[in-house]
């Protein structure tokens, strides 16, 4: 008989699974990428607070722009941004991520955010890191099945 404890992150889990050769493994990937996913694609509270022009270029373009309807007053979102996090599966596992042009400004790492979204945006990988803390021990417990489920049903090993 052969009994693995599990104690570990998600990472681990999966390691170990992988090593089994077992496809249930992509599942815990899977899932962790839908609710990394739908935590990303959260949207805080507008923030409501002034934006002022940094130059008088920009000032008429907004002016010109509201004026030919590109732009309207007050800004709707589009959902783009929650609309664009997919994942893909890969060799390694799964990977999420978001093509929106604008995503790095509004999500991306603390350095890379504009100064407006810092305040009310989470960068991505603070989300990540609150997912991680709250599904981690949800996905062990699934792993630990998934490995009982396994033994329960292999061959007893034998020695040659």
């Amino acid at each position: 008989m052969i009994f693995i404890e599990i104690k570990s992150n998600i990472l681990e889990v999966i390691a170990i699974l992988d090593t089994l050769r077992d496809p249930r493994v992509l599942l815990l990937d899977d899932r962790f990428a839908d609710v990394l996913i739908k935590k990303l694609g959260e949207y805080p509270r507008p923030s409501r607070a002034p934006q002022p022009f940094r130059s008088a270029k920009q000032r008429r373009w907004f002016f010109a722009a509201l004026e030919d309807g590109t732009i309207k007053v007050p800004y709707q979102r589009t959902e783009q941004l929650m609309k664009g996090w997919k994942k893909e599966q890969t060799s390694q596992g799964v990977t999420v991520f978001n093509a929106v042009p604008y995503a790095s400004l509004v999500q991306g790492k603390r350095t890379d955010q504009s100064p407006y979204h810092r305040a009310t945006w989470k960068p991505y990988e603070d989300v990540a890191q609150d997912v991680d803390k709250t599904i981690s021990p949800i996905l062990d417990k699934s792993a630990q099945e998934t490995i009982n489920t396994i033994f329960s049903r292999s061959m007893p090993l034998r020695v040659l």
